[in-house]
């Protein structure tokens, strides 16, 4: 069995985490994301866990997908919906 951890640092500017981490395991393929929150930026929250969401729930419905696409498709996502 493979074991995972993580930590996150929330940095010098904000006070608190704006980071996403996601550890899955399906079929044999593991995901390991790091979706940082932009160094302080406004709602870098928001944008990192859109992105994990997104790119996890790709995972999630096909483990073997094409990661390129699932990342321009969370910028996007991201975008879209922060402006």
């Amino acid at each position: 069995m493979k074991k995972f951890a993580s930590t996150l640092n929330i940095g010098a500017i904000r006070t608190s985490n704006q980071d996403q981490v996601c550890i899955s395991h399906l079929k044999g393929l593991d995901l390991m994301l790091v979706c940082d929150g932009m160094g302080g930026a406004n709602a870098g929250d928001v944008a990192s866990k859109l992105c994990k969401d997104y790119i996890e729930q790709a995972f999630i419905k096909k483990p073997s997908f094409y990661c390129d696409a699932a990342f321009f498709d969370s910028y996007c996502v991201i975008k879209s919906t922060l402006g």
